[in-house]
């Protein structure tokens, strides 16, 4: 039910950051958690049975206090040899602006701090005692086209950072590296499920579906993974009625379309 309490915390310590569903690893045994930040730690809930829900951790990293005043994690492979994923989030009040990075080990039940991240510290402005949170969630991407994941941050100061993640891997990381649920990446944030793609190399940019070949497969594989039918009406009239067939109204058969009306003029 809808008012099921998944956790409460131990002192009065409040959240601002929005709740994130993901698969911790690559294999079984990495639970499905839900991931959030209060005021006095990082906490993760086993949901993979539904309601009868654990405790994963509520770490306070070494050295904090009020470790997490508002940064949502991001949940991504920056490292797929890795079984486990890479959690990336920002430092609020009393983490001296850190940038942290986290992986989950099942077997020992813990997180597992990632070299780089913990060394990571925003510069203390002018006229400031103490460096900038991070208090909105991070992204990555890889923004210089170099074959590495950047981590890409906003702080309280309203200045907008990118930090390349360490021992990041040697490959161009697109939208579609990233499994479900990183519906950041999604345009509608279906969050779908949806299996990695088996990279190509080289890579070759507009290989969506990396089949080592550019050519239409990779546009109706884009609006596959970043378009959705939705299995209910979008389009109604005053009275609520269904003024379109807007279920049949599929994202592969509209780019048909528009392909098929294509001119191509020689100059």
């Amino acid at each position: 039910p809808s008012n099921t309490l998944l956790y409460e915390p131990a002192q009065e310590f409040g959240s601002l950051s929005t709740p994130v569903v993901a698969r911790l690893g690559t294999t079984p045994d990495f639970p499905l958690a839900v991931l959030f930040a209060t005021e006095g730690a990082f906490v993760g809930i086993d949901v993979t049975r539904g309601p009868d829900t654990v405790l994963l951790f509520e770490e306070n990293f070494q050295g904090t206090n009020r470790a997490f005043a508002a940064s949502s994690p991001i949940v991504g492979q920056t490292h797929p040899g890795n079984d486990a994923y890479e959690i990336v989030m920002g430092g609020g009040s009393g983490t001296n602006g850190n940038l942290f990075g986290v992986s989950y080990d099942p077997v020992a039940g813990e997180l597992v701090p990632l070299s780089g991240f913990d060394t990571h510290q925003e510069p203390i402005l002018p006229g400031r005692a103490r460096p900038a949170s991070i208090l909105g969630s991070p992204e990555m991407a890889d923004l210089d086209g170099n074959q590495k994941t950047d981590v890409v941050y906003t702080n309280e100061e309203g200045y907008i950072d990118r930090f390349e993640a360490p021992n990041a891997f040697v490959e161009p990381l697109i939208p579609a590296d990233f499994p479900w649920p990183f519906f950041k990446h999604d345009h509608n944030r279906s969050g779908a499920l949806g299996e990695p793609p088996v990279p190509v190399a080289p890579f070759k940019p507009g290989d969506i579906n990396r089949d080592g070949v550019v050519d239409e497969n990779d546009l109706f594989d884009m609006a596959l993974r970043w378009s959705r039918t939705r299995s209910f009406p979008t389009t109604t009239d005053s009275v609520g009625g269904k003024v379109a067939d807007d279920d049949r109204k599929t994202p592969q058969r509209m780019l048909l379309r528009v392909l098929s009306n294509l001119r191509i003029e020689e100059d």
